[in-house]
């Protein structure tokens, strides 16, 4: 107890240099294994309280080992209720009202710590953390999060009805040109499921859901080519943006934007060079002098071909789930026969 005690006034000690307020990994590892050794709740409390929180959000997965190693030596009801409130972080409300999450770092040590524990009441109340931490992350940043593969690993082995529903509820929802990452990890873990399941048949609707959105993207990149772009962006003007959306190949700039020279019109499509081309692929060339200067606009087919490789990626995904789904379900969506 007397190390802890030194350690916490050491650390105490060195805030009143420090600028911000904040501990270090090293620190929280170390207080950790003194704590296990001191074997005093009333400490881990005290280090829940005051240091935990003080450790920045972004690395503090980086001590899930020490954590887990305080739960394994400590009774969960003398110390659960102080950890699942130091792992949290607020989020913000959205129009109506709800908690949108932008940072998945609770939900990612959570699961890290779950992952090191046997089963027992701490394994569920932290998966039922997790799945909290789940259903208010943003879509995006849910379906993206290093600690995707874990959530759905655990929303599987746990075998707990209240983790997989909450779980899967919100992948129900989720915009399925986000799913590709979900469904995957789901998949690492379903060797065992029976296809008779309804765990299955609900695993089945959200890979069904994906399905239909690749079958709309195979009937959007599979046409023939042609210069139409017709999500194309061009914000500085719309008739360039009009002229990349519609047939024609080419285009210039006079009567649609003047230019005071030839180095005028150089600088501006060096501009627009620089900047991201969005849904369009094009060169701009300037041409003219003096007053008479104008821009080249030419469609180049660099839109089109990378739309192909994206084609082949969507039809061999397609192809992929209705291999792992489609015959326990009753069979995913047919491709349209121009794709078969």
């Amino acid at each position: 107890m007397e190390n802890v005690s030194a350690k916490l006034a050491e650390e105490k000690q060195s805030y009143s240099w420090r600028r911000s307020n904040t501990v270090s990994v090293g620190f929280c590892r170390t207080l950790c294994e003194l704590l296990v050794e001191a074997g005093d709740s009333s400490l881990v409390h005290l280090f829940f309280v005051n240091t935990m929180n003080k450790l920045n959000r972004s690395i503090k997965n980086e001590i899930a080992a020490p954590l887990t190693a305080l739960i394994r030596n400590f009774d969960w009801s003398d110390i659960g209720q102080e950890l699942l409130e130091s792992l949290s972080n607020e989020g913000d409300r959205n129009d109506v009202g709800v908690v949108v999450k932008t940072d998945d770092s609770c939900m990612k040590i959570t699961l890290c710590i779950v992952d090191g524990l046997e089963a027992g009441v701490a394994r569920k109340a932290l998966l039922q953390k997790a799945a909290e931490e789940a259903s208010k992350l943003r879509e995006d940043k849910l379906c993206s999060s290093e600690a995707m593969g874990l959530l759905c690993k655990w929303a599987i082995l746990c075998q707990d009805k209240t983790i997989f529903y909450p779980v899967t509820a919100k992948f129900k929802q989720t915009d399925p040109k986000l799913l590709q990452p979900v469904i995957e990890a789901f998949s690492q873990h379903m060797s065992g499921m029976d296809a008779s399941e309804e765990r299955f048949n609900v695993l089945v609707s959200i890979a069904k859901r994906r399905c239909e959105w690749l079958n709309d993207q195979l009937q959007a990149l599979g046409k023939p080519f042609s210069w139409d772009m017709p999500d194309a962006y061009f914000p500085d003007n719309a008739k360039v943006q009009a002229f990349l959306r519609g047939p024609n190949e080419s285009m210039n700039t006079i009567g649609v934007r003047h230019f005071n020279g030839v180095s005028h019109a150089r600088n501006y499509a060096k501009k627009w060079m620089r900047e991201k081309q969005i849904n369009a692929s094009f060169t701009l060339e300037p041409d003219g002098r003096g007053q008479g200067a104008y821009v080249v606009v030419k469609k180049t087919r660099a839109w089109f071909s990378e739309h192909q490789k994206k084609l082949l990626e969507y039809k061999t995904e397609f192809n992929l789930l209705s291999t792992r789904f489609g015959a326990a379900s009753g069979g995913m969506p047919r491709k349209r026969t121009r794709h078969e």
